[in-house]
This record gives structure tokens, sequence and C-alpha cells, in this order.
């Protein structure tokens, strides 16, 4: 069953397609943020528990409420995809932080920083990570818990609000486990950008 927000969804829809286009970020009050991240917050952190504590697999679909009759269609886009898979690893202060690609990075000799993993010069990497984007409660307009009959995992339906994407930021990740198994949580290891930057300029393009 989806959940909306408000009757006012068709309306509040028009006018961040038309926001869209005019290039400018959607813009809401501090009420309907608070409002967002008060109706959000519980039912995420809620259903990652549950997920975590039955073992299920925590994959779900991100699709932009501007573009739905895209899915479940596969194209190439200039853009960000429409849709997309991604993990539901934890929550934080505003949002949900969505895995989006386990990989390695390597310390770099020169720096000391992390940068992407040399695959092709024969490093094995010196700790898994995982890209995780953190995606603001606010840009969440309605989630389908039960998936639909292309695909069985919860589909979150968002505003691609922040420079033509959903999540705000993007960073790497440790995963990290407590005692006993029971309770998981992840640590930035550094914005995505950043790592990226002194990846490129070592001639490293790809992360993974």
């Amino acid at each position: 069953m989806i959940e909306y927000l408000a009757p006012s969804f068709i309306y509040t829809l028009a006018k961040d397609i038309y926001s869209k286009f005019r290039g400018r970020k959607r813009r809401l009050t501090p009420v309907e943020t608070i409002a967002l991240r008060q109706k959000w917050k519980p039912e995420f952190e809620n259903r990652i528990a549950l997920l975590r504590k039955q073992k299920f697999g925590r994959d779900a679909i991100i699709r932009d409420v501007a573009r739905l009759d895209q899915y479940p269609n596969v194209k190439a886009h200039k853009s960000i995809s429409p849709w997309f898979k991604i993990g539901l690893m934890a929550t934080y202060e505003h949002g949900i932080l969505a895995g989006k690609l386990w990989g390695t990075l390597t310390e770099d000799a020169e720096t000391g920083e992390w940068r992407f993993t040399d695959y092709k010069a024969g490093e094995r990497g010196d700790i898994t990570v995982i890209m995780i984007g953190k995606v603001p409660y606010e840009n969440i307009e309605a989630v389908d818990w039960d998936g639909d009959k292309y695909y069985s995992e919860p589909q979150i339906y968002c505003h691609f609000s922040n420079k033509g994407r959903p999540d705000e930021a993007s960073g790497i990740y440790l995963e990290k486990e407590m005692i006993g198994g029971d309770f998981v949580y992840y640590t930035e290891i550094a914005p995505f950008d950043k790592i990226l930057k002194l990846s490129r300029k070592r001639g490293i393009q790809y992360f993974g």
C-alpha cells in the first residue's frame, strides 16, 4: 500500500516539476520539513531494525516522482536514472543512508589519504567500504513497502531535487559491528568527491 503525504500530492508534484525545469531546488517551509521528518523517521527506523532482526535483504528501489512512467524501462540517461536499486543501510538524523556500491580503498603512498584501489596495477585494497548517499526524509514523497509485479523490493518515491539527485551528499563509509553482531553502524571516512579527486589525480577512474 502506498502512503502519500497529503491530498495535495498532485499539486506539489506539478510545482516541483516546474521548479526542476526552471533549475530551482525544491522548497519546503520549516513546518513541512519537520512534518516529513516526523512522518518518515520512525517508519524507516522500525523497518530497517526489523529487516536486520529477521536477516532479510535490505534492497529497495528509489524512484523519481517526476519520471514515474519511465519505470521499469532500462535506458541510458545523460542524467541520473529515474529509478535504481539501493540498500537500506541505516538512518541518520535527517534521513536514510542508501547503500550504492561496495568496494575497496587503498592508502595513497604519497599523501596517506584514501583513494580508489588500482586493480590494474595489482592492488587488492586495504579496506572494504561502501558508497552511501544521504537521502533526506523531506525528499521522500511516498513508500510502497510491498513492491510490484516487476520487483518485490520496497519502492521509495523521491524528489530528485538536489541537483537532479535524491541524496544531499555521498560519502564512503566503513561498516562496523557491535560485539555480538546485534547492531551494525556506519562511519564516514570521507566525502566521495574528495576521494574521487585524489583517485583521478592518480589516474584511477572507478570505484569498486
